[in-house]
């Protein structure tokens, strides 16, 4: 995901404008969308490259973005989508369940974690994922999540008894 904030999307500065069409070009030229996300998006998901990590109906996004990426295929980047923040060009890297399932289960997985500087404070991580009811249509995924939301809060624990 990269965010292009502005003002007033309905009428975008010429800075704003420049920034979008910039952002766009580099893509069609074939730069990375991670890179030009960690480079040029206004979105808290940059310095991951982008990565809103794993999405579905139920993931609290603004409804032009949800509808969008709901309507993508695996690989495909979309044309800039309108919202009141501004413009989402919008990458989606997988539909399958069985390749998130590898993502979650792999040792050096960006999605899981947490223990990166991409990610915040794991006791912060633990206090929004019980602040949500998260429900989960894969038994795997769920336990995958579970798993080191309590493995963060054990990390957390014995760094300050140390």
């Amino acid at each position: 995901h990269i965010l292009v904030k502005m003002t007033d999307p309905n009428n975008p500065t010429e800075e704003e404008a420049a920034k979008l069409k910039e952002v766009q070009d580099l893509l069609a030229l074939g730069k990375s969308f991670e890179e030009t996300a960690k480079e040029y998006s206004d979105d808290g998901s940059a310095s991951n490259g982008g990565s809103l990590g794993v999405c579905d109906n139920k993931t609290n996004f603004v409804e032009a973005f949800k509808t969008k990426m709901l309507e993508m295929n695996e690989g495909e980047v979309s044309e800039p989508v309108k919202s009141e923040y501004g413009y989402h060009i919008i990458k989606i890297d997988s539909t399958d369940k069985e390749t998130i399932k590898e993502q979650l289960s792999a040792s050096d997985s960006a999605l899981k974690d947490w223990s990166s500087d991409t990610f915040y404070d794991q006791y912060l991580e633990y206090i929004v994922f019980n602040s949500y009811n998260v429900q989960y249509g894969d038994e795997t995924i769920e336990k995958a999540v579970t798993d080191y939301v309590k493995s963060a809060l054990e990390q957390r624990e014995t760094s300050r008894q140390g």
